[in-house]
């Protein structure tokens, strides 16, 4: 895990996102954790994490919400998990695209490496 890292999660299904905070929590990252894309731009506005974790099929719309997140902060890694990852294929926004459910050890793998890869680019 990149040290003192947050990831931002965002998923409408109540134990779907409870269970992703307790991995990425016990993993020792600080999480955020929004139900909503309302939620979730109401907590970017408070604090940038490090990555963001979303579904794609929220109400109001995934598509929308990542495409909000990518213009006001070009630079963050987006990752959409979705049961319909086929469905998000064509989204501009995402930086990786992943299937539900995913094994934790996966899902931390990637997580990592796209945090890595974007303090790398920062650092460059």
């Amino acid at each position: 895990m990149p040290s003192s890292a947050i990831v931002l999660l965002i998923d409408d299904h109540g134990p779907t996102l409870q269970s992703l905070g307790m991995v990425f929590k016990f993993s020792g990252y600080d999480v955020m954790l929004a139900d909503s894309a309302s939620g979730a731009l109401k907590l970017l506005r408070e604090r940038v994490p490090d990555a963001v974790i979303m579904d794609y099929n929220l109400p109001g719309g995934g598509e929308e919400l990542g495409s909000e997140i990518r213009s006001r902060y070009p630079a963050l890694p987006i990752m959409v998990l979705s049961g319909d990852p086929g469905a998000a294929a064509g989204s501009q926004f995402a930086s990786v695209i992943m299937g539900k459910p995913q094994r934790p050890r996966v899902l931390l793998e990637q997580v990592a490496q796209m945090i890595e890869g974007a303090r790398s680019s920062r650092a460059a």
